[in-house]
Formats: C-alpha cells, structure tokens, sequence
C-alpha cells in the first residue's frame, strides 16, 4: 500500500507502471478473496482501489490509502500466518 502511497504522494504517478497495478490488483485480491469483508466494506475496497488504479486522475489525498492500510490492517489480524506466493517477475518497483 505504502509504495502505491508514495508514488501519488512523492511523484504524482509520473513514475506508475505495470507493478503498481499488479501492486494494486494483488491487494484487490488479498482483501476481497479472503471472505472477511462484505457488503458495504467490500464495495469500499472495490472502490478505493479503482480509485487508485486510475492513471488518467491520480489520488492524492490520504483517504482510500489509509482505508486501505486499515484493511490490510484487519486482514492480517485474520490472517496472522505468512501467505505464501511466488515472487512476480514483472513486479519491478
């Protein structure tokens, strides 16, 4: 979340490539597929990162990032394991 952050933050998304969105999509996936948030929250999430995903309107205000961070924050409480994955060669920032 912190990197997508500081990318609007720090250089307005004049630096985004694919590995913010795979950044992006991989939080989507996290959050959304683990059954913990619905209804309003879920549409929240959903939300929040379409809103950051938007190259064409880049978000700098702190809102859906620290909505998101809060989430991550639940997320992990739920889930206080290590997730394993394997690492994503296209993932370069």
């Amino acid at each position: 979340m912190e990197k997508l952050r500081d990318e609007a933050h720090r250089n307005g998304i004049l630096n985004w490539g694919t590995g913010h969105v795979i950044l992006g999509g991989y939080i989507r996936t996290q959050l959304m597929g683990s059954g913990i948030f619905t209804g309003a929250a879920a549409s929240e999430i959903e939300q929040d990162i379409n809103r950051l995903l938007d190259f064409e309107r880049p978000e700098t205000s702190d809102e859906p990032y620290d909505r998101l961070t809060d989430r991550i924050v639940e997320w992990s409480r739920a889930h206080p394991d290590p997730v394993p994955r394997e690492p994503n060669p296209a993932l370069r920032i």
